[in-house]
């Protein structure tokens, strides 16, 4: 997300001291997929993980249970296809892995309010060294899938309801 803001407030930065992928272009009007991959952790290093990479999402959750999905044709994730899609998996696994890698392998937050360490150490940071990066997988052909809106790829039992904004003077109204 970064560099995508720092771009639009015409900030400089260092791209290659910032993960992430641009995306300025796609917030003013362009129709373009990321060229990414789009990795997640829970905040734990013991948390589940995912990747999204074009059509392909991988997920797999800390009690190592793993699902495929090709969002191209199943945006609800209802069809798992992790034991049929080999190569894609491989391949998909194999760019996860090389991401998980790159992550502290025991850390905890500063505030021991919310988790404590427990035998971790707070994250050190070292502004000059640069994050590790990890492109696209190989041998996997990308393949952009159009995402209408955010609605779209939730599951069809999350309820989106307006959010009440309260005005200047005080009174509620809907948004």
């Amino acid at each position: 997300l970064l560099p995508t803001i720092a771009t639009l407030a015409k900030v400089k930065y260092d791209p290659l001291f910032f993960e992430g992928e641009d995306m300025s272009d796609v917030w003013l009007g362009s129709d373009r997929a990321r060229t990414d991959p789009l990795f997640y952790s829970y905040s734990r290093t013991d948390g589940d993980r995912a990747m999204l990479y074009g059509k392909w999402k991988l997920h797999i959750s800390k009690r190592d249970e793993r699902a495929l999905y090709d969002l191209s044709i199943d945006r609800e994730e209802r069809n798992n296809v992790y034991d049929l899609v080999n190569t894609t998996r491989l391949a998909l696994e194999e760019s996860l892995h090389r991401w998980e890698e790159s992550l502290p392998k025991n850390y905890c937050r500063l505030d021991e309010r919310y988790e404590p360490c427990q035998g971790g150490i707070p994250l050190p940071y070292d502004p000059t060294i640069p994050p590790v990066k990890v492109g696209p997988p190989a041998n996997v052909t990308y393949e952009a899938v159009s995402y209408e809106s955010a609605a779209v790829l939730a599951p069809s039992s999350i309820m989106y309801t307006p959010i009440p904004t309260q005005s200047v003077d005080g009174t509620v109204r809907k948004a």
